[in-house]
């Protein structure tokens, strides 16, 4: 609508600016209290520049159809937040770098960052997971804050290689985590020939061990005694004797298997033979 026939002075003018309803009606177009123009979009979106950089503020709000984003090179050093997306989100730049705020919340439909490279110096946050999220980056750097919140869809991450320098934060009222293995570590002292009053795995450190166990096989026709020993140190005086292994003797050409119950920083395990010689063997296993 032109008002210039009605007023002539030049700041004083104003206009309205009109688009095509879905019913081919003109309806004016409105911004919010901020001034910023809404955009709905039921349609793909593709975002595929050489590069692209984000230095201020964007935010997408109820996503219901496909985005994709697929720059080669993609900057993040403002803020954007993403919400209510129901629709498949896939970001596939060779390189991918937040140095701002990304906040990703509802998400229903599956998201997925397949980057060559992905740096995180920012804060990204998301929240409200309902569907597969996928990371597969090769390289995947967390320097700075990562929340995640209301999980209930698998979240994967295949990198490979992932570090976190800064602060990752989960908060579900329950996390399930499945370890796919546990260490294992050995020793072994096999047909040694002693007499009198020793000690055999000695000054073992298992404070960081959850499962240790002794396999001791008398080769001999002489019984041998055996007695496990635990201490806080190094020190020597300072073993002390388990109340269920002391003086624990092994018939000729007998064995026994020691469990330890007790937690400890060391053990050891001492054996005792007067005057007469034995030869035996021990095993150590234990497990992290």
């Amino acid at each position: 609508m032109n008002n210039l026939v009605f007023n002539t002075t030049a700041a004083q003018l104003k206009t309205s600016i009109y688009g095509v309803a879905p019913d081919t009606s003109l309806q004016p177009i409105h911004v919010d209290a901020s001034n910023n123009l809404s955009v709905a979009i039921d349609a793909p979106v593709t975002i595929g520049n050489a590069s692209l950089t984000v230095a201020g503020t964007v935010t997408v709000a109820e996503v219901t159809a496909p985005v994709t984003i697929g720059n080669a090179s993609l900057t993040v050093a403002g803020t954007v937040t993403v919400a209510e997306v129901t629709a498949p989100v896939t970001i596939g730049n060779a390189s991918l770098t937040v140095a701002g705020t990304v906040t990703v919340a509802e998400v229903t439909a599956p998201v997925t960052i397949g980057n060559a490279s992905l740096t995180v110096a920012g804060t990204v946050t998301v929240a409200e997971v309902t569907a597969p999220v996928t990371i597969g980056n090769a390289s995947l750097t967390v320097a700075g804050t990562v929340t995640v919140a209301e999980v209930t869809a698998p979240i994967t991450i295949g990198n490979a290689s992932l570090t976190v320098a800064g602060t990752v934060t989960i908060g579900n009222a329950t996390l399930t985590t499945i370890i796919d293995g546990s260490t294992f570590t050995s020793n072994s002292v096999t047909s040694t020939s002693v007499t009198g009053t020793g000690v055999i795995f000695d000054n073992t450190d298992v404070s960081t061990l959850k499962n240790e166990s002794f396999f001791i096989y008398n080769e001999g026709a002489n019984p041998i005694t055996i007695s496990l020993q635990l201490s806080p140190t190094t020190t020597t005086t300072d073993y002390i004797d388990d109340d269920i292994y002391t003086d624990v003797v092994i018939a000729g050409n007998g064995n026994t298997m020691i469990s330890v119950a007790k937690f400890a920083h060391y053990l050891r395990l001492e054996y005792n033979l007067g005057a007469v010689t034995v030869t035996f063997s021990a095993y150590y296993n234990a497990q992290a």
